[in-house]
């Protein structure tokens, strides 16, 4: 599990989160995904982290001749969409509140990613990293190579690296009676199927077209 340690703030609760040594600190402030703190700020840096893994040339690819994926032009980093009475963590939630028996559909204009566990008592934040790290793992298995288009085999890693994706949200679902966890999360704007994932080209080098800047480290356009 991430290294997540809560830090009491006098005015809005933040928590530091610490993934292989480098360490940031979040603002705490969503409810309508019905998330923990520690679940909901973990799932977005660990969006964050991974994309900036593959933007910065370091996310392992094995149909890439040098065993990592093409960094990226401009990958955007992701924020958390609950702010509005119809924010994108109440959709995500919506989907799941249920427990359906049958998988979702995404919301109307999104992206989703969607896992369901066959243990109903599957822990919230265990549930919410597993899933994480088994859709990003598409491309360490399948591998994305010199061509970045999407493709249904890797369609959630597609997800979760499309460089034109700027929101962000997910929910995890204990469903006792039916005996799973559901875990969901959605992506705004929606990965369209004849788009490429993103697009390849020098670290940061689009960030300032769209009047962002560059990470720090280099990776991201914020």
């Amino acid at each position: 599990m991430w290294s997540i340690v809560l830090i009491l703030a006098a005015v809005v609760p933040k928590i530091s989160v610490t993934v292989e040594g480098t360490t940031v600190t979040i603002p705490t402030t969503c409810q309508d995904d019905k998330l923990t703190n520690d679940s909901h700020n973990a799932a977005l840096w660990m969006h964050n982290y991974y994309r900036k893994l593959l933007a910065s040339g370091w996310a392992k690819d094995p149909k890439s001749k040098g065993g990592y994926a093409a960094t990226a032009k401009r990958m955007l980093e992701l924020t958390y969409d609950c702010t509005g009475a119809d924010n994108l963590a109440k959709k995500t939630y919506a989907l799941i509140e249920g427990c359906p028996g049958d998988d979702p559909q995404p919301s109307p204009g999104y992206s989703l990613n969607f896992k369901r566990f066959q243990n109903y008592n599957v822990p919230e934040q265990d549930a919410l990293e597993e899933s994480i790290k088994e859709w990003w793992g598409q491309l360490g298995k399948t591998g994305l190579g010199s061509d970045t288009s999407f493709k249904t085999e890797i369609a959630s890693f597609a997800n979760m690296a499309n460089d034109k994706a700027e929101k962000m949200a997910c929910a995890v679902k204990n469903c006792q009676k039916e005996g799973y966890t559901l875990v969901a999360c959605q992506y705004s704007p929606a990965m369209q199927a004849d788009e490429k994932i993103y697009e390849t080209g020098a670290v940061c080098g689009g960030c300032k077209a769209i009047n962002k800047a560059c990470s720090n480290p280099r990776g991201l356009c914020v």
